[in-house]
């Protein structure tokens, strides 16, 4: 979770971290909330600090949710966010709902608005050329 105090982080965890993948979702504000109940406004501030602080350790992600997040206007936006930040890197997450009947079979609710089907081939290629300018990180 990235939503945390970042003066506190910067003190008691950061000098012990060689590594900080960093998820943003929706850069839409209004978006974020509904998809996570969470503001976004904190999340990008401390997206920027690390950036300033320590740039080299950071790779921030993006997961590719069809329809949610994997849509053309909000990679622009992160795009451009991670432009105006001087990112160099990122990561790219394709959508995978492989675990969704392991996580009903245990009685996890999975949510009725995620697509059941992984992403397309020409789908993915669509989401990583808005990110042609960056090095694009594989996990």
């Amino acid at each position: 979770m990235v939503f945390f105090e970042w003066f506190e982080f910067k003190e008691k965890l950061l000098p012990w971290l060689n590594l900080i993948m960093f998820d943003v979702k929706l850069l839409d504000p209004k978006q974020h909330l509904k998809y996570t109940g969470q503001k976004n406004n904190i999340i990008l501030e401390n997206l920027a600090e690390l950036i300033k602080e320590r740039p080299e350790n950071v790779i921030p992600r993006i997961p590719l949710i069809p329809d949610i997040t994997a849509t053309t206007e909000n990679l622009k936006a992160i795009s451009k966010l991670y432009k105006d930040l001087n990112i160099k890197r990122c990561a790219l997450l394709p959508y995978n709902p492989t675990g969704f009947s392991k996580a009903e079979n245990i009685g996890k609710k999975v949510s009725s608005i995620l697509s059941r089907h992984m992403m397309k081939p020409e789908e993915i290629i669509r989401c990583k050329e808005i990110f042609s300018w960056a090095e694009l990180v594989e996990f």
